[in-house]
């Protein structure tokens, strides 16, 4: 199944800054899923990872820095339905699971009483064969009829055989009815699982067509524009110009689902907040999607590292 595209956003910077950072507020909708003690840890093992790796700080911990804010925002239509979706595909996958463990289960059983009716059945059909054999001999040496005492004493062994033969019979066709009971239940497991399979399949499919070309903002770094006018004059004729100031304002993070995640979307918009542009390289931190590499392990690649250098015009 595809991947949903995370981006991550930020606003135009005229040059980098060294910036300081606090823990600003949590919404309550994230506050069973993150503490300010986990965003502080978290900051902590950006901030290493950064100075190991550029050999310099670019940004540091301060009560009165600017605001990391959780923000909620409600998801879309399209994201609650690729949510239900997962939800779904999670919920058939543990069933079909679960249900192929009973089903294999349930062969290795049937395959085994198979094996033994097959066998009692051999056993059986051999003793109906020597009581036939054992009858057709004594009436072969016997054409002309047997004595009174030896008819029935050839009687009694005969009847007690069939007697026999018989009580086996009815039990093998009971077994062989349990056998057809448990053979149907199978079938009817492997329909039941591949009925499920169809379903997963579906699901999978129709969530893959939603999160085409779907792309989802996880986090963004805000600016502030201050707007300057600047009044002069010169040779009693005044003129008015204009310049502007960006400074960097908050970072808000809308959604993660793990704290790996959290971390990469935090790592990345740390890097706008102090003025590091979107790097257009796969694998990168400042790629603007997030890279399933960077949620393994945080690290900054070569052209991270060049990105950051050149914002902070390090040579």
């Amino acid at each position: 199944m595809k991947t949903l595209l995370f981006l991550l956003l930020f606003s135009s910077f005229l040059f980098a800054k060294f910036q300081t950072v606090s823990i600003g507020t949590i919404d309550k909708e994230y506050q069973n899923k993150l503490t300010k003690e986990q965003i502080y840890t978290t900051l902590m093992q950006i901030q290493k990872q950064f100075k190991v790796q550029l050999g310099y700080d670019v940004f540091a911990y301060e009560k009165n820095g600017k605001p990391i804010n959780i923000v909620y925002l409600k998801p879309s239509a399209k994201k609650r339905k690729i949510t239900k979706n997962n939800q779904k595909i999670a919920q058939l996958k543990e069933k079909m699971e679960t249900l192929e463990i009973q089903r294999k289960q349930d062969q290795r059983s049937i395959q085994k009483q198979q094996k033994e009716l097959n066998a009692q059945y051999i056993q059986h059909n051999k003793k109906v064969n020597a009581l036939n054999n054992y009858i057709k001999d004594i009436n072969d040496k016997n054409k002309n009829g047997l004595k009174k005492a030896e008819y029935n004493k050839v009687k009694v062994y005969t009847s007690t055989q069939k007697s026999k033969i018989d009580r086996e019979s009815k039990k093998l066709k009971k077994e062989k009815r349990r056998f057809h009971k448990n053979f149907n239940k199978l079938k009817q497991k492997t329909a039941h699982y591949n009925q499920l399979v169809r379903k997963y399949n579906r699901l999978i499919r129709d969530t893959e067509d939603l999160t085409k070309n779907f792309i989802e903002v996880k986090g963004i770094t805000k600016s502030q524009v201050k707007t300057i006018y600047t009044t002069t004059q010169k040779n009693g004729k005044k003129s008015v110009s204009k310049s502007q100031e960006i400074s960097m304002n908050k970072i808000e993070i809308y959604d993660f689902e793990t704290l790996a995640k959290f971390k990469v979307v935090l790592a990345h918009e740390l890097g706008h907040l102090v003025g590091v542009d979107h790097v257009e390289v796969k694998g990168a931190l400042m790629n603007p999607l997030m890279q399933e590499e960077q949620v393994e392990e945080l690290f900054l690649t070569p052209s991270d590292i060049t990105a950051f250098n050149r914002a902070f015009n390090i040579k």
